[in-house]
């Protein structure tokens, strides 16, 4: 019996010792999390730490909590939208942020302009606007099926920047067409 005991603690000594702890950026990658849209329209990575926010979202809004600062992302959907440029779409949602029913301080800080998400057209603007605290927000407009999506990444303005870069990577996780 001494024997099995001594052969089980060197077996699990060496597993302690062989399987090396997990550095934050590993362990962040192992916890990331594939997100499936409730349209089946897309799917994206959530980083670690990122929390989604059930009771903050709808049919038409998906919200998430980032770990750091204020970081926020929202997903919005307008079904059967009206038109069928995301330029369009950009500006008109844009208009009625500066106008004086809008956001308080609004500022539009660069586009709107063309850009591409995962290969269909899409618009991009950066605005900055003051809610409890400044924010600053950058956010991509597309149509996909006279569906309109937004997709919006939020940080208070000192930690903009910095949180920025995580929101590159979310979008560079971004995939169309999850139920096709």
């Amino acid at each position: 019996m001494e024997l099995r005991r001594r052969i089980l603690l060197f077996l699990v000594l060496t597993l302690c010792v062989s399987v090396p702890a997990a550095s934050g950026e590993e362990a962040a990658e192992v916890v990331e999390a594939r997100f499936f849209d409730p349209y089946r329209l897309f799917q994206l990575t959530i980083p670690s730490g990122w929390i989604f926010q059930a009771g903050e979202s709808g049919a038409d809004l998906l919200v998430f909590y980032g770990p750091e600062h204020e970081q926020l992302l929202y997903i919005e959907y307008f079904p059967e939208i009206a038109f069928s440029d995301p330029m369009v779409f950009a500006d008109k949602v844009t208009g009625h942020y500066g106008a004086e029913y809008g956001l308080k301080g609004f500022q539009l800080l660069t586009g709107p302009f063309p850009a591409e998400l995962d290969g269909i057209t899409a618009a991009q603007v950066e605005y900055s606007y003051l809610g409890r605290k400044e924010r600053t927000e950058y956010r991509i407009f597309v149509i996909v099926d006279q569906m309109g999506l937004t997709i919006t990444f939020s940080d208070a303005r000192p930690h903009y920047a910095y949180s920025k870069r995580q929101f590159d990577a979310i979008l560079a996780s971004f995939g169309w067409e999850v139920g096709k």
